[in-house]
């Protein structure tokens, strides 16, 4: 089925007229449309547009990476503050080893994360 160009009702293959508007139909198949051309300075734009497309994907990205690595690094320092004062509170005290064990084991993983964090 065909559709006529004016009203856009669907009309039959081989009427030459459209029976709702009467407006003279084109025949579909001899009409040839011309072939766009392709500069080069069309396909230069395009991929500066791909390029400029994905440095701004590129920016984000990085953003929110470092978004991301601020927030580790701030949770990491404040944690590594508050193991710190535990650690220091309870070598003032000293009341018992179990205490002394798990700070410094605190302490201890916390020093693994920050080298293994660096070494990334």
């Amino acid at each position: 089925m065909l559709y006529c160009d004016f009203c856009g009702r669907k009309v039959y293959m081989n009427a030459k007229y459209c029976r709702h508007c009467g407006n003279l139909l084109q025949n579909k198949f001899n009409d040839t449309q011309p072939i766009p051309i392709v500069s080069e300075s069309m396909l230069i734009t395009s991929n500066q547009s791909k390029k400029a497309y994905k440095n701004y994907q590129n920016v984000w990205s990085r953003q929110i990476r470092r978004l991301s690595i601020k927030k580790y690094a701030v949770a990491f320092y404040l944690a590594s503050i508050i193991t710190t004062i535990g650690l220091i509170y309870v070598l003032a005290t000293f009341k018992s080893v179990d205490e002394y064990q798990l700070l410094t084991g605190a302490w201890g993983f916390l020093l693994v994360m920050y080298f293994w964090r660096s070494a990334q």
